[in-house]
């Protein structure tokens, strides 16, 4: 977890990556591109999340509402 000190308090930002794609059936391409993020950051958890995961994510920490992408 990464600390950033502000005068009077400590904000603690998470080491994750996330991204999200339509489906978990990516390309071998794209399997490279996400490989590499994990590579160069072996102290971060990595999260692929598919439409639907995405969107119970969303719900789940910023509310009920319509996601319009």
């Amino acid at each position: 977890m990464n600390i950033i000190k502000c005068k009077n308090y400590i904000l603690k930002i998470p080491r994750n990556i996330f991204q999200t794609w339509e489906t978990k059936d990516i390309s071998d391409g794209f399997k490279t591109l996400t490989q590499s993020w994990k590579n160069n950051n072996p102290n971060y958890a990595y999260f692929l999340l598919d439409d639907n995961e995405r969107r119970m994510f969303i719900k789940k920490n910023f509310g009920d509402f319509d996601v319009i992408f």
